[in-house]
């Protein structure tokens, strides 16, 4: 690690005091207003700093530096912070226990803070022994589709760009991994699809958003003519239905099942290779329908559907659901919540266009944690092999070998 990096411990104290509950001077509080309009990324951080999950992943990835440039960094911000933490005065006869834990809490912070703001990951990428070789065309996904115009025309979207597109009278733009339309009179019907290792946002002819992720398309009308908006997909996506109380909003999916709502957020996953089809509400209100059976979900619910279920008209209604890890993929992370390996390679296989394949039976292990994904596909298996589990790879194909114990 250079020598000359670059760390503000004036503004890490002040936002150590900001983690901490503990009140702000007004230059601390313009400090952290300046860093945080400075960049996007640095409100993220600012989320993610208490995030467990991500916290672990962070130390994972420190495995690669030396603990002697860490534990210098890391004295230095404890000097620098450590006029700042008062406790209450009701506390001054504790013993050295509340000490050990305060100064834990500190490093944890200091840590994990170092780590995003001083890391060079350059660096730190040149560094890392990197123990599952891995073809150097596998990359992290990326926004790419292919658009199909009423014509059969396919068009690829290029999202680093500005694209006028046109189909007779009817105007398409897209503008850097957006697409939108101008109003038309004329009816016919696009459908967007997004590859393996792909993803997309499009704003329907109505005003509504749609997120798809990866090997998932949408077809739909250029103009919603007639009582009700109507569209089809397959896979993933994530709608943000403008409101319209006079027309009804509603997906389908293959012949298997609709979605109808007027104005509401909500994520549907629907890939064949799942045994459920899911439909998770995240604002406003969804009628499920499937195979003449309905359930309307209100926040925070999820119409769990199982392909493989002896009774396949029925309809499972689960409430609290984490809505969060829902929408993970639509915000950048993969999130497992007591996931098993073949739920996460599904996942990993489709984001970074891989082949999976198992050597035995996978672990029965269940995992819970969030992985951005951005990360290169190494990284992702080495965050996994922390875990006990082991892979190789042969060109674009990730081996799961058997569990170990």
């Amino acid at each position: 690690m250079a020598d000359d990096v670059h760390i503000n411990y004036e503004l890490v104290s002040a936002l150590y005091k900001r983690w901490s509950d503990q009140p702000l001077s007004a230059r601390e509080a313009d400090l952290i207003e300046q860093w945080l309009s400075a960049s996007p990324d640095n409100e993220r951080l600012l989320e993610e700093i208490a995030d467990a999950d991500v916290f672990r992943q962070n130390m994972m990835q420190f495995k690669s530096i030396e603990p002697e440039v860490i534990w210098d960094k890391v004295m230095k911000l404890r000097k620098s912070v450590s006029g700042e933490i008062k406790p209450a005065r009701k506390f001054r006869y504790l013993r050295t226990a509340w000490l050990r834990y305060a100064a834990a809490a500190v490093v944890a912070f200091a840590v994990s803070v170092y780590f995003w703001m001083s890391v060079d990951k350059n660096e730190m990428n040149a560094r890392r022994d990197n123990t599952i070789p891995v073809a150097a065309e596998v990359v992290p996904g990326s926004d790419k589709a292919i658009l199909t115009l009423g014509s059969g025309k396919k068009i690829e979207l290029d999202p680093s760009s500005q694209q006028t597109i046109t189909d007779g009278d009817l105007l398409i733009r897209n503008d850097r991994g957006m697409l939108t339309y101008e109003k038309t009179d004329v009816v016919s019907y696009n459908t967007i699809a997004t590859p393996r290792g792909g993803q997309y946002r499009l704003v329907l002819p109505d005003g509504t958003l749609v997120w798809l992720n990866a090997a998932s398309s949408i077809t739909y009308p250029t103009v919603f003519s007639g009582g009700q908006r109507e569209i089809a997909m397959t896979g993933e996506g994530y709608f943000e239905v403008a409101k319209d109380l006079k027309k009804p909003f509603r997906v389908n999916i293959r012949s298997e099942l609709s979605v109808e709502v007027l104005g509401t957020h909500f994520n549907i996953n629907s890939y064949t290779d799942e045994s459920n089809i899911r439909t998770s509400l995240l604002e406003g209100s969804v009628k499920v329908v499937y195979n003449g059976n309905s359930k309307v979900l209100a926040r925070g619910q999820q119409a769990l559907i199982d392909r493989a279920a002896d009774s396949i008209n029925s309809i499972k209604v689960v409430s609290n659901i984490d809505l969060d890890a829902v929408v993970a993929w639509k915000n950048g992370y993969f999130s497992f919540r007591n996931a098993d390996m073949y739920t996460i390679m599904r996942q990993i296989s489709r984001w970074y266009d891989v082949e999976v394949v198992y050597e035995g039976e996978a672990t029965d292990r269940r995992f819970r944690g969030k992985i951005s994904r951005r990360a290169r596909l190494p990284e992702v298996l080495e965050i996994l092999e922390e875990s006990k589990v082991h892979f190789r790879m042969d060109g674009r194909k990730i081996i799961v070998q058997p569990d170990k114990f």
